[in-house]
């Protein structure tokens, strides 16, 4: 892997892996709790502000080169490997970009697949033109985030009611009287809790068919609509080994010109 075993600027391949996400997509999948986010970024990188993406985890390459806080990272990348996706941003996100550099180190040294891995089109940089939030890390609005992308246990509800009718009502908001969807949640989808106020559950569907997102009753005149569940969605595809580049072998980092622009 040349990114790290060559003595050369510390960037990506061209052939790297790593699908360029728009920013606004990647809001919608941070809303969701449906990724996880990776700053690849140096801490002082970051500028007198700290600006980065809520509940971003912060792996930067020198972490993996020259293995510091080895530990911190081998629990990050553990939770990392149940991720349904993985975002990886520097300030620029370009092609070359070292959130390439990241991705590939992922795919190649840690198995993780390439169908899960993504870079944010633009970085930080275009992150912020879509006037999407930033925080500082460990502050509240950091936190929420991170609770609810990786750090907390994630919930399911297994939909048990509306089999004679197509499944369950689903509508657009937590009140009753909230625009009804078009379609109904098939019954025995497997739904995960976003939020639960009373009995009305904010979801994400990860099985089944219907809306991807909604809210729903729990129950209707004491007839059970959704149950909780240990059932869990599939997980993510397994990753295969890729056909590295000829011209340099994966191995310990040598010594490494200066960083090219992230």
């Amino acid at each position: 892997m040349a990114a790290f075993g060559c003595s050369r600027p510390v960037q990506a391949e061209g052939d790297a892996p790593g699908t360029f996400a728009a920013a606004e997509d990647v809001a919608r999948w941070l809303d969701l709790g449906a990724c996880c986010l990776v700053d690849v970024r140096e801490p002082n990188e970051r500028g007198d502000k700290g600006a980065v993406i809520p509940g971003s985890m912060s792996i930067g390459l020198g972490h993996i080169m020259f293995g510091a806080g080895k530990a911190e990272v081998d629990k990050m990348i553990a939770t990392l490997r149940s991720a349904e996706r993985i975002v990886c941003y520097t300030d620029h996100g370009m092609p070359e970009s070292r959130c390439g550099a990241m991705c590939q180190w992922l795919v190649d040294e840690q198995g993780l697949s390439e169908a899960v891995v993504y870079r944010l089109e633009k970085g930080l940089h275009g992150w912020k033109a879509s006037s999407l939030p930033t925080c500082q890390e460990g502050d509240k609005v950091w936190s929420a985030a991170a609770d609810r992308c990786w750090r907390q246990p994630k919930r399911f509800w297994e939909i048990v009611g509306g089999a004679d009718k197509g499944g369950i009502v689903v509508r657009t908001g937590a009140e009753l009287n909230s625009p009804q969807t078009d379609d109904r949640l098939s019954t025995g989808a497997l739904v995960e809790e976003l939020e639960l106020r009373g009995a009305r559950l904010r979801y994400r569907r990860r099985t089944g068919t219907g809306p991807e997102v909604g809210w729903i009753s729990i129950a209707l005149k004491e007839k059970a609509l959704a149950s909780r569940t240990d059932r869990r969605p599939p997980p993510p595809p397994a990753g295969a080994p890729r056909t590295r580049r000829p011209d340099c072998e994966a191995g310990a980092a040598t010594a490494v010109a200066a960083p090219a622009r992230s």
